[in-house]
């Protein structure tokens, strides 16, 4: 392959291994690019070895995303330094749109960067970042002004059905992004200045990308936005958007036996028709993600999470009220400036009195650019690692308790994957040996599968003495656990 623009001969067909970094909604963005790419005669490989060039997609959420970036760059680098000089790489994503110019900076021998917007473009700019290779190792100076960053600020694309989608292995569950951007404002986060305002698909384009996920063998259709309660604000078109609430009945209708789940939730923006949606669907897993960041009024106004300590027990109550075998997951920052140690024992005394199926929890890192780096009473980094380890140590014994509780349940699984027993942690390997003797042999396979009350990739496995078929439901019996794992036998 020829291209005109520089007279280069270019690797015919183009083999790109693309490396993607973050939240589920960064993955539908690489499949997105990993489409527009193959549409145009390249060749997706997973190793990098393999491959022409390497695409980074970059998450920027807090600092260590931008660091995990930063390591993958320099182990692409030492596969081109020893493997293959040829390797030409291009960071997309996160980091460049938020660090924009700069990001050659950080990436000083990329050959080309892009920002969230460039999916479209994507094409373009892998040749321009093959040549740019091709060049820097025979004339510096023509490559370096060939050079290209494309960013477009504030990025404004919305993606539809019908553009082009490589969905990654496993296959029978997939990512729905219902809408891109975010008009929110909370004061730790970049994520409005790097994705845009909030902006919604229509419920048509949705239906039609699930419809043909569905006619693919998808199991599972994971909802996912910013904020998918705010679902139909701020649309291109607010009357064929529609409310999450549309969305899902009218997702319900569609032919088939499937798992529809909701993460990214907001708890300013539940209602009521909502929550009696996922009370009378049967497709529609009992599973909320609920951020919660905080419960300290204080801590929440300075976070700008426009929603009460009241307001968010009134919105628990009413949700495990209202939805049957409710599984509840929510996420914590600690250490955000000005949190007290009484701030902290209150969010320690809700956890204890709340008793959340799922928690994550990370430490308050201050981003550049965000209103709460700059606030007073920042909290020094061991007292975060301190308060970080105290509240999960508590979500460790309720998560405990809680899976002692399902022992002896029947419940309904998805099949993820397989393992053979030599795989698994030697502690795992010893309670499947005392709770299954008669089933357990050295070439024993172990089917990984997940319940309704767990997301992929994000919450707990239930392991199965057996080779159950992957990307099927099962039914099974709880029979122990495991940390926060559960361990069954297929009924």
């Amino acid at each position: 392959m020829t291209d005109k623009r520089f007279f280069l001969q270019l690797p015919n067909p183009i083999r790109v291994c693309i490396i993607n970094l973050g939240c589920p909604k960064n993955r539908v963005d690489a499949e997105l690019i990993a489409g527009q790419l193959a549409d145009r005669g390249c060749v997706i490989t997973e190793s990098p070895t393999d491959a022409d060039a390497v695409i980074i997609n970059t998450c920027t959420f807090i600092e260590p995303a931008i660091r995990e970036s930063r390591q993958w760059f320099n182990s692409i680098k030492r596969v081109r330094n020893t493997i293959n000089k040829n390797l030409a790489i291009l960071i997309t994503g996160c980091v460049p749109q938020y660090l924009g110019k700069t990001t050659r900076k950080f990436f000083p021998s990329a050959d080309a960067i892009g920002g969230v917007g460039e999916i479209q473009n994507i094409f373009d700019l892998l040749v321009t970042a093959l040549a740019h290779r091709q060049l820097a190792l025979s004339d510096r100076q023509i490559a370096t002004s060939l050079f290209s960053i494309a960013i477009t600020n504030p990025p404004s694309y919305l993606h539809t059905s019908n553009w082009p989608r490589i969905r990654f292995a496993p296959e029978h569950y997939t990512y729905v992004k219902i809408a891109e951007g975010c008009s929110h404002g909370c004061s730790f986060c970049v994520i409005p200045r790097v994705r845009g305002p909030y902006r919604s698909r229509t419920i048509n384009d949705i239906l039609q990308e699930c419809r043909e996920a569905l006619r693919n063998g998808v199991k599972e259709l994971n909802l996912v936005a910013q904020d998918t309660t705010a679902f139909g604000k701020n649309a291109p078109n607010p009357h064929q958007s529609g409310t999450l609430a549309e969305l899902l009945r009218r997702l319900q209708t569609l032919p088939g036996n499937f798992w529809i789940r909701i993460l990214y939730t907001h708890p300013a923006h539940w209602t009521d028709e909502l929550i009696d949606v996922m009370q009378q669907s049967e497709k529609v897993v009992p599973y909320v993600d609920l951020p919660l960041q905080h419960i300290n009024d204080q801590i929440l106004h300075s976070m700008n999470r426009r929603v009460t300590r009241a307001q968010i027990e009134t919105l628990i109550n009413k949700l495990r009220n209202k939805i049957p075998n409710l599984t509840l997951r929510t996420s914590f920052i600690v250490g955000f400036p000005g949190e007290t140690e009484e701030a902290f024992q209150e969010l320690l005394e809700f956890v204890q009195k709340t008793r959340f199926d799922r928690l994550g929890a990370f430490r308050y890192w201050p981003m550049p650019g965000t209103y709460a780096a700059n606030l007073p009473n920042q909290i020094p980094d061991h007292l975060k690692s301190l308060r970080l380890e105290k509240l999960m140590k508590i979500q460790r014994g309720i998560a405990k308790e809680l899976n002692r509780a399902k022992i002896g349940r029947v419940m309904t699984v998805l099949a993820d994957a397989h393992a053979n027993l030599g795989q698994l942690p030697e502690k795992l390997r010893n309670v499947l040996r005392e709770t299954q003797p008669h089933r357990l042999r050295q070439d024993a396979i172990i089917t990984i599968a997940r319940t309704p009350g767990d997301a992929p990739e994000i919450d707990t496995w239930t392991y199965i003495v057996g080779n159950l078929p992957v990307g099927q439901f099962h039914q099974i019996e709880i029979v122990d656990s495991y940390h926060y794992d559960l361990i069954g036998i297929p009924k």
